[in-house]
């Protein structure tokens, strides 16, 4: 079934074409040679300039360059291409190749890179830029030839660069803006004695002037092949340098040792400085085999340079696994009344959007700019879920939401769609607005139905209508709550831990028939109820076992991970039989006598409870429904149960008589007809015995995050805590457990530093969200600035309001400086603010150095 197309296309194309501030992740082949290297290759184990014609025609077929029949007809023309007529022709044309060997040798490495989908490559002949606009000619020419009509395929960009062999014999790469190529081959000209001897300066010498005299990017190459032959403290001075972010290597798996080696000279450099990995390709066969990835906002040298200034952030020496389940953005339809707009001073008809990043995002802005109501369209438009009437009410104000998300690589788009009459008026009537939603009392939230919304999957163009069964599995997948650190301890302090860890440690369980059964005993008919309870009774107990096994391994494996830091305790209340007996022991109970005995009503339901916690309820339950009298009497004598102390004289003379084994069947049967007569009771204390099966708490050692505590662990329960250590406990958990399952649904965390002093925030949050945002997207609202500068945070979402209407006023890095401005003024009070904490800081600079 399609949807209304022009209106989804309308969605897509809206936020496909909103700005985008974020990075992209770009795979970089830094560091490599060309025939411009007195060392060249081409060919492995061969020298370039010993290598004929003939030679590299041969290499061009074998690698697929060249087709058979395009390397006979070269062949067949071999003294045309040596010919001086060949090279009048080449400049003619103006090709800045010597030769057709340079030329063939060029489009092999072009047709390398773009077979390895390089796609920034970073040149570094040794001591010479001679072959920067050679290569940048093939790769222009073998785009525009072969690439440029396959789909999604763009042109590599090459990066101006050199590789200089310095006095002390480190080497160094430096890498230029391209439109300053006649200064650095100036500046070559004046430094380098040689293209095989390089200069007789420092590397230290270099890059500082590299640095400020060029604009350029330099680090110190394949440091595991470098000796640091300097002095002790040249290369004290080298690594204390401002001008040093990264170091390059061809070999990771000794990265340790090197930073150990760096530690020897600046302690600090060995903790802070990023790695390049290096390819230092010398032939065609090498490229492509060590990569490094930099995100890059656009593919330009300010944004490489942007990346090497904050590498934590933005370059990689893997590619990051990246999440398949992500949300792309948002676009809202404002109408007359919504609060979202995309500018105060532009017209209702254009759209309220938002580009997420994949990675972490946090949203900043002052009270009241719309940063909640964002968090809130996201949970309530996928999970169909809200806390408050008034809530749905400003939300759907607006008159239409899309969401765009992914899952595991395939592109939805959701519509929301206000279920009000008239979307125009100023007011809204609760019964109107309520109409086709339903608000479930045992969770105190107002569950929304699927008319809400609808569902597309996007195929070629096309969009694709989801059903409702298939739109509610989805929807599960991916996106399941927002971590608001209020709503989290308001369920501690209720007593409720357990529902939150309940949701975290069951997402996901697989093979589980458990619910099977709690569905059908609610659609299973009333005359067939005792049926099939009886014949799936046994089904029923294995799938709670196998559950319960499940449930432990998991939990059991995560707590011997997180030793002595977090322990999930699975502690189903199976003993505490008031749960979910009480209704049906309530209904049976009274001083009646049964069959005329000294059984009464009220032993029978102390008999219940009592054998319930011996062998189990649902144990019971087959046992009676199988009318098994025996059995149970063998567990627990029922005429154990009458108190005869309680009985007078009348009762003694009367002709009440004994439990006996003569009438005991009798009193079962009775037992038997009393429970069953009564299907709603006996279906409510299942499924209430089932709920108390999955019933957990959290232990946490409360020493872990103390910072300058000397004690050993001290494992708390989460209930026992202070409100601090409530929110550390229920941070640790939601990131561990999460990276411990592989759970990759978007995580959005609403205001995490409520509770939290800073010095957890520095040294934990901000750590845990650097290690789970490269695998998973994080959307945080937060008024922290630590959080958002720290962190690593690949985009800033800066909103403002006129206390009408609410927009994004910004986005971008934190490092840029218009986005640094709105974080200086949302988080911490101001320029001028600002400089009075830089101006009392600054005494104590030096110590802290």
């Amino acid at each position: 079934m399609m949807g209304d197309y022009e209106s989804l296309k309308s969605a897509i194309d809206t936020i496909g074409s909103s700005k985008q501030t974020y990075g992209v992740l770009k795979k970089c082949e830094f560091h490599f040679h060309t025939p411009a290297s007195h060392d060249y290759e081409l060919i492995p184990g061969k020298k370039y300039n010993e290598l004929t014609i003939s030679s590299i025609i041969k290499y061009s077929v074998l690698v697929g360059y060249l087709t058979e029949e395009n390397g006979n007809e070269i062949h067949n023309k071999i003294n045309f291409y040596q010919s001086q007529e060949y090279f009048t022709e080449l400049k003619k044309k103006e090709k800045p190749f010597a030769s057709f060997k340079e030329y063939i040798a060029y489009m092999l490495i072009a047709h390398k890179m773009f077979a390895e989908e390089i796609e920034v490559a970073i040149i570094s002949d040794h001591n010479t830029i001679q072959g920067f606009k050679k290569l940048e000619y093939a790769l222009e020419e073998y785009f525009q030839g072969r690439i440029k009509n396959i789909h999604s395929k763009k042109p590599i960009k090459l990066f101006l660069g050199v590789e200089i062999s310095c006095s002390e014999q480190n080497h160094l790469v430096a890498i230029f803006d391209e439109n300053n190529f006649d200064n650095v081959q100036d500046f070559l000209g004046d430094v380098i004695i040689s293209e095989l001897e390089g200069t007789y300066h420092t590397s230290e010498y270099l890059m500082k002037e590299i640095s400020i005299n060029l604009d350029g990017l330099a680090y110190i190459a394949h440091l595991n092949t470098s000796n640091l032959h300097g002095s002790g403290l040249y290369n004290k001075t080298l690594f204390s340098s401002e001008y040093m972010n990264v170091f390059g290597l061809t070999a990771l798996d000794k990265e340790t040792s090197h930073r150990n080696r760096i530690r020897n000279h600046n302690k600090f450099a060995a903790i802070s400085l990023g790695v390049i990995h290096e390819s230092d390709s010398h032939s065609i066969e090498t490229i492509g085999q060590r990569n490094t990835w930099i995100k890059f906002n656009k593919t330009n040298f300010a944004s490489l340079k942007k990346s090497f200034h904050n590498h934590p952030i933005n370059i990689y020496k893997k590619k990051p696994i990246k999440s398949d389940v992500f949300i792309k953005g948002v676009t809202v339809s404002s109408g007359d009344n919504g609060f979202l707009v995309k500018s105060p001073n532009k017209p209702s008809g254009e759209n309220f959007t938002i580009n997420f990043s994949r990675d972490l995002n946090c949203i900043i802005g002052g009270r009241g700019s719309g940063k909640s109501t964002i968090i809130n369209i996201l949970e309530i438009a996928l999970t169909l879920e809200v806390n408050d009437i008034a809530t749905l009410e400003f939300i759907s104000k607006h008159k239409k939401i899309y969401l765009n998300f992914y899952f595991k690589n395939v592109e939805y788009i959701l519509e929301f769609t206000p279920q009000v009459k008239d979307l125009d008026r100023e007011y809204f009537s609760n019964s109107i607005f309520l109409e086709k939603a339903f608000i479930d009392k045992s969770d105190e939230k107002i569950h929304l139905s699927l008319n809400w919304i609808q569902l597309f999957r996007i195929e070629q163009d096309k969009f694709i209508k989801l059903d409702s069964q298939d739109t509610s599995r989805l929807l599960d997948n991916i996106y399941r709550r927002s971590y608001s650190i209020n709503n989290i301890i308001n369920k501690i302090n209720q007593g409720k831990v357990d529902d939150f860890i309940k949701d975290i440690v069951l997402f996901g369980l697989e093979g589980d028939d458990f619910s099977t059964y709690t569905n059908n005993l609610k659609r299973v008919q009333d005359r067939s109820f005792n049926k099939y309870v009886r014949e799936n009774i046994d089904e029923m107990i294995l799938a709670i076992n196998k559950r319960k096994k499940s449930i432990e391994k998991v939990i059991n494996d995560f707590n011997k991970s997180n030793n002595n830091l977090l322990e999930v305790v699975y502690s189903p209340k199976i003993k505490n039989s008031d749960y979910y007996l009480n209704n049906l022991l309530e209904h049976i109970s009274s001083q009646q006598k049964l069959l005329n005995t000294f059984l009464t009503w009220d032993d029978v339901a102390r008999y219940i409870q009592q054998i319930s916690q011996k062998i189990g309820y649902l144990t019971f339950l087959k046992l009676l429904l199988k009318k098994n009298y025996n059995y149970l009497d063998k567990e627990l004598d029922i005429g154990k149960m009458v108190q005869k102390s309680r009985f007078n004289y009348s009762d003694v003379i009367s002709e009440t008589s004994e439990v006996s084994e003569k009438n005991k069947p009798l009193l079962y049967s009775e037992i038997f007809k009393k429970i069953t007569n009564n299907r709603f009771l006996v279906e409510e204390s299942i499924l209430m015995w089932f709920d108390v099966i999955d019933e957990f708490t959290l232990r946490f050692n409360i020493n872990s995050r103390e910072q300058t505590s000397t004690n050993g662990p001290l494992m708390k329960d989460v209930t026992e805590m202070s409100l601090g250590q409530k929110v550390v406990s229920i941070l640790s958990f939601v990131f561990n457990f999460g990276n411990y399952i592989g759970d990759n649904t978007p995580l959005v965390i609403d205001q995490p530093e409520d509770n939290l002093d800073n010095q957890y925030i520095y040294k934990n949050l901000v750590e845990s969200l650097k290690q789970i945002k490269n695998n998973r997207q994080v959307i945080i609202v937060t008024h922290n600035s630590t959080i958002v500068t720290n962190s690593g945070t690949e985009q800033v979402i800066v909103m403002e309001s006129n206390n009408k209407k609410g927009w994004v006023e910004n986005s971008g890095y934190p490092s840029d400086t218009k986005i640094a401005k709105h974080i200086i003024n949302c988080l911490e009070g101001g320029v001028d603010s600002f400089k009075h904490k830089m101006g009392t800081y600054s005494l104590f600079v030096e110590e802290l150095r």
